[in-house]
């Protein structure tokens, strides 16, 4: 609203806005029943020019708990759109971030918001004004805000608002003279730096030292936002710009990504241009060659973060850095890889990692694996193995047998050992002394164990059964089923029947668990009887497993559940909406059978689902089905978040081998259309593998990157 009433401003004069308002004041139909007073903190009603000016929104109800307000408090696009602000006259005054919203092909938006009913009791809701009306002129101006934070209280989900207006506020702006500038900011600066009053001074006040402060805290943790909008918004720019350019080439100065995006915002001219957002992409990409110039003359922690900020860009747009560029830059993380925050650390060999000169960063592992450090994280450990197995081998043996593993067989599990004799009787000890770090040592002990240790696994779970943390029963179940598949079986048995009081309710999700780490036929069978359990949340775990694990023998079993399942709740979606639970075996089986890894789910499987479906949701969930198995051509959508996973029509595996196992399921001659993205790591290997594989089942798939086939 606040956008049109802006335009009709400019094209119509202030008679037809305000008659605009005046008549949706009129006209809106809750106007006697819920009261929105608008106040300045303290009643204050003078204000200089970039004084910060908190606003206090009261809404009230004479009808109790009819109406609600959202209490949401700020906007990840940088402003809050629920309230809108018509000021009078339409001069003098102007929009502070018109130019920052102008600078960018799109804004996320999105926030933390709840609600709060309304009732005579205020309801008070605390903004500032500067951050939708800048005054620029001293004078007497009369602010009205139209709300639409109200609503009806038990309103659809996404139901329009009701937008009620303000009753009228005037304020009388005077100049900003030198010494209260100075002053406003002499107290803002006494203040901690973060505090949100220091903070708000430093954004509105508008002047050149203002803006210098703001420009040294765009490091800061706590507040760096609100600098950049403030630096986007500020009228002291050519001051802005300069202490931007400054901190850039300052030897001790960090530059983070931020800090590159604020500048190229400052540096955009007022007036406007034909497509802001390229040109400040442009000047973006301008100060990132200049800082890659002046990392030489960059020094201690700020090279490393500098030097960082290149590499986080270049990964997080997919772009290859020249060859030279990329060593110098690797060999200034190395150096200064300590002074780099432990996220950066990891990032560095996580989503970092394909812009790096690798080779150079096999210097910092011997030092992150030195018994004396905790610096060594998963992900670098991984990527140790990789470059080098033989000297990484002894720093994974140390972090297995460490008394508290730091890592599950998630990352440490990479050895090529089927089983590790030496250290499985320590896990056994470590485990069994209760001492912490169950979940890892658990873990480790169902990957590398030996069927010796058996005996001391079965008589430390046994009393445990149902009992403790779900990440420790599962691993050892799977390490049992290994090793000892029949006597395990009665023990999953029991598992599943532990439930009530004193028990951890790890039935809900058992059979998924355990199979993740070691499938067996005896799950298989124990699975198929649980779908008969009196548990909804055991059957619909049963039914997701048989879906992801089970053979093609489960089809038919699933099918006959699934159809008693329907027919017991016919004619009774009401009951089945009021429970959370009930209605999870109908939607688990409807999955499990449409895309089970186990056997293909044709267009007549799928009408079948549809039919046998109660409930709009389910109805839903069976049509998407139906509508990705009738999409031609078929497709397949490769993802690598650390894990490779597929989308192949309906169908999710996990694994490069079973999207080779499900795509040998589809009729000889079946064309697939391959979905990808340059992003994904591993995915040319990933096509070229999948692609040879499936070849000889006569099953054709087209690769198409980025919209390019």
């Amino acid at each position: 609203m606040y956008r049109c009433l802006r335009y009709m401003r400019i094209e119509t004069g202030a008679s037809v806005c305000l008659a605009f308002l005046l008549t949706l004041q009129a006209q809106s139909p809750d106007s006697e029943s819920v009261k929105f007073s608008v106040r300045t903190k303290g009643d204050q009603t003078i204000f200089h020019i970039g004084e910060l000016i908190p606003l206090e929104c009261s809404f009230t109800s004479a009808s109790e708990n009819h109406y609600q307000i959202n209490t949401a408090s700020y906007d990840r696009s940088g402003r809050l759109g629920v309230e809108s602000y018509q000021v009078e006259p339409n001069t003098g005054w102007d929009d502070p971030l018109a130019l920052y919203f102008q600078s960018y092909g799109g804004m996320i938006g999105g926030g933390l918001s709840g609600f709060q009913k309304l009732s005579e009791q205020p309801a008070v809701i605390h903004r500032a004004l500067n951050e939708w009306v800048r005054f620029n002129q001293p004078g007497r101006y009369h602010v009205v805000v139209t709300s639409s934070r109200v609503s009806r209280v038990g309103a659809e989900f996404l139901s329009k608002p009701k937008e009620v207006p303000s009753d009228g506020l005037w304020l009388t702006i005077i100049p900003a003279t030198p010494e209260w500038q100075a002053a406003a900011l002499a107290e803002a600066l006494s203040h901690d730096k973060n505090a949100t009053q220091a903070i708000a001074t430093l954004r509105y006040l508008g002047t050149p030292v203002a803006a210098g402060e703001m420009a040294r805290r765009l490091n800061d943790q706590t507040g760096a936002y609100e600098y950049k909008l403030g630096l986007a918004s500020t009228p002291a720019r050519e001051a802005a710009l300069k202490s931007l350019d400054e901190l850039l080439n300052d030897p001790d100065f960090p530059v983070n990504g931020l800090f590159l995006d604020t500048m190229s915002l400052v540096a955009l001219p007022a007036e406007e241009t034909p497509n802001r957002p390229a040109e400040r992409e442009a000047l973006e990409a301008k100060f990132r060659r200049q800082l890659i110039d002046a990392l030489s003359r960059k020094r201690g922690a700020a090279l490393a973060l500098s030097a960082y900020t290149i590499i986080d860009e270049a990964a997080m747009r997919g772009h290859d850095l020249p060859q030279d560029q990329k060593q110098r830059l690797t060999a200034e993380l190395v150096s200064g890889f300590d002074s780099l925050p432990a996220q950066m650390q990891t990032e560095l060999f996580q989503s970092r990692w394909r812009v790096l000169d690798q080779k150079a960063m096999l210097a910092l592992f011997p030092k992150m694996a030195d018994r004396s450090s905790d610096q060594m994280n998963g992900s670098a450990l991984v990527r140790w193995w990789e470059l080098d197995p033989q000297a990484a081998r002894p720093a994974i043996l140390h972090e297995i047998e460490r008394p508290h593993p730091r890592f599950s067989a998630a990352i440490l599990g990479m050895l090529p050992d089927k089983e590790l004799p030496e250290a499985e009787q320590q896990l056994v000890d470590h485990l069994t002394q209760d001492k912490g770090s169950a979940e890892q040592l658990a873990s480790l002990i169902s990957r590398y164990a030996t069927p010796s240790v058996a005996p001391m696994v079965a008589g430390y779970l046994d009393d445990r059964l149902g009992k403790c943390a779900c990440a420790v029963q599962a691993p050892l179940l799977a390490y049992l089923f290994r090793v000892d598949p029949q006597g395990t079986a009665t023990r999953v048995e029991k598992a599943i029947a532990a439930r009530g009081p004193g028990f951890t309710a790890c039935n809900h999700s058992l059979f998924t668990d355990v199979a993740e780490l070691h499938n067996d036929s005896a799950l298989e069978s124990l699975a198929a009887r649980s779908l008969d359990d009196g548990d909804p949340q055991v059957v619909t775990n049963a039914a997701t497993y048989l879906g992801n694990y089970a053979s093609a023998a489960a089809e038919e079993t699933l099918w006959t559940h699934m159809t008693e399942w329907s027919q017991h709740w016919k004619g009774r979606e009401g009951d089945l909406q009021t429970s959370m639970y009930e209605g999870s075996p109908g939607s688990a089986m409807i999955s499990a059978l449409a895309g089970g890894q186990g056997w293909l789910a044709n267009e007549t499987k799928l009408n079948r689902l549809l039919e046998l479906s109660i409930g709009q949701n389910q109805r839903n969930q069976a049509e998407q089905l139906l509508k990705m198995w009738q999409l031609r051509p078929l497709q397949i959508q490769f993802m690598n978040s650390g894990r490779e996973r597929f989308q192949i029509a309906q169908y999710s595996p996990q694994s490069r081998q079973l999207a080779i196992e499900k795509l040998n399921q589809f009729p000889r001659g079946t064309t697939f259309r391959w979905l990808g993205s340059i992003a994904w790591e591993g995915e040319d290997k990933a096509f070229e593998e999948v692609s040879k594989a499936v070849a000889s089942h006569g099953i054709n798939i087209v690769r198409q990157v980025a919209g390019v086939q």
